[in-house]
């Protein structure tokens, strides 16, 4: 009885399994331990959130705490691992933040989750955080868990419920096989519900076979939230696909002559996310399509309204992606998006770039980043220092989204040697002892952005011109001195 009080785990699967198929699942689970790893995450954040601000405003919040939590975010726990040999169009890193939240999600208290971690983070450094999540187990405990439990039972009771009648598992098996994705039927995804201290939208983010839901827990709109929570099932889905069926999708897209494939490409996932998650699950759920924006974003919302038909079509007849399906896909893009594709909040939603200098306190890095948060919305963005060479150079060659290339020292070599690489900067006469930023449409569509600044507090000002600049312009040379 005391382990149940302390470490609530609910794992309920829903739908009926056909005895002759074994077909994927769904199961829901409130864990205490998960629920504690990414309340210290909340509370350590930057960021304003309502869980934060709770804290802020309680009794424990003191300097030692706050101290505690300093440290904290000073741990090396975001390390990525790349995965080889898939295409590089694709997400073929994981991080061991990502693998520690399905730890934490797998684990019926610290001690186990501290056992099966060991050799995920340095163990000096790995002492330190379970020290600090041991300290803030008790002040979550009072502020949330202990009594939230009841309510946590019932509300999970009443997803599972909502999850029955409306015969969830099987839209799920539906969607496996349109993304046609090699996720194991024995292996479940798991909703993992994280209690919120009071009425507000959800939140729910995918990391490995889990999806990590904050939940207000008076939540009663369960037709928008499983729709969001499979939106993010796609998303795994996506990430999941057989590696020889990632390379076919990717030689769909890139062997269109479109010069949209590469924006149709960037934004499939999210936009068939959407279509899937927001329209096709909410509609078999409502009983009709929500008339409302399905997602927060121009691109993602206009374009996913625009294959939804589609979409359906496919998943009704149990059809898989085909490469019929992405041609088609490029097709609406262009109907419905060609004449905004050029707008630098769409070019710089997906970012690769690379700087001449590094600087080994990240001083640098973080100007540039400070410049590009806060004037645009990024969805992948890379960053590379100094200059790439080699199998890193052709990494970033091969990229289909927009490619900045920022110089702030030996301006004018640089140039040349950039001449090189990127051939189409000879036709332009560019002056390097000026601050300056070009834009060029390379023939596939694709988009470079040069940028040339000789003082690195100057890139700052760079996106600020670019997002008043807004669009690039198709009929004359995009060069801006400043």
């Amino acid at each position: 009885m005391k382990k149940y009080f302390y470490s609530l785990v609910f794992l309920l699967s829903f739908g009926m399994i056909n005895a002759q198929e074994k077909l994927p699942k769904i199961e829901i689970q409130a864990n205490k331990t998960l629920a504690l790893v990414q309340y210290v995450n909340t509370i350590s954040s930057p960021r304003k959130s309502i869980l934060k601000n709770h804290f802020e405003k309680s009794k424990f919040n003191t300097k030692s705490v706050q101290k505690l939590l300093a440290t904290y975010k000073k741990l090396p726990l975001r390390e990525s691992i790349k995965y080889q040999g898939y295409p590089e169009t694709r997400r073929s890193r994981k991080g061991t933040d990502e693998i520690f939240t399905v730890m934490a999600a797998n684990s019926d208290d610290l001690e186990e989750l501290k056992k099966h971690s060991v050799s995920l983070f340095p163990l000096r450094d790995h002492q330190k955080l379970f020290d600090i999540l041991k300290t803030i187990e008790p002040i979550y405990d009072q502020l949330f868990w202990k009594k939230n439990l009841p309510v946590i039972q019932q509300k999970i009771t009443e997803l599972k419920a909502y999850a029955e009648k409306h015969n969830l598992n099987k839209l799920y098996n539906a969607m496996t096989k349109f993304y046609n994705s090699s996720w194991e039927s024995d292996l479940p995804l798991i909703i993992s519900v994280i209690p919120y201290p009071e009425k507000t939208g959800f939140t729910a983010t995918p990391q490995g076979n889990i999806i990590v839901s904050g939940l207000p827990l008076d939540m009663d709109y369960f037709e928008v939230y499983f729709g969001v929570m499979l939106h993010e099932i796609a998303h795994i889905l996506y990430a999941e696909q057989e590696k020889s069926f990632q390379f076919e999708l990717e030689k769909w897209f890139l062997n269109s002559p479109s010069k949209y494939k590469t924006f149709a490409y960037n934004w499939i996932n999210e936009t068939l996310a959407t279509a899937v998650g927001n329209g096709w699950v909410y509609e078999k759920l409502k009983g009709e399509l929500d008339p409302l924006d399905w997602y927060n974003d121009i691109y993602i919302n206009t374009f996913s309204k625009a294959i939804y038909p589609m979409v359906k079509d496919y998943l009704e007849r149990n059809k898989k992606i085909d490469e019929d399906f992405i041609n088609k896909a490029i097709l609406a893009y262009k109907k419905v998006l060609a004449d905004k594709t050029y707008a630098y909040d769409n070019l710089i939603t997906y970012t690769e770039m690379m700087l001449n200098k590094e600087s080994k306190d990240g001083a640098l890095e973080g100007k540039v980043m400070d410049g590009v948060f806060s004037n645009f919305r990024t969805r992948s963005y890379g960053l590379h220092t100094p200059f790439p060479c080699g199998d890193k150079l052709e990494s970033f060659l091969k990229n289909i989204k927009t490619q900045v290339v920022g110089v702030v020292e030996n301006n004018q070599a640089e140039l040349e040697s950039l001449e090189i690489t990127f051939p189409f900067l000879k036709k332009y006469t560019l002056n390097t002892n000026r601050n300056f930023v070009l834009t060029h449409i390379k023939e596939n569509g694709q988009v470079f952005i040069l940028i040339n600044v000789l003082n690195e507090n100057e890139f700052s000002k760079v996106f600020s011109l670019l997002k008043q600049q807004k669009t690039v312009s198709l009929n004359k040379e995009n060069l801006i001195y400043f």
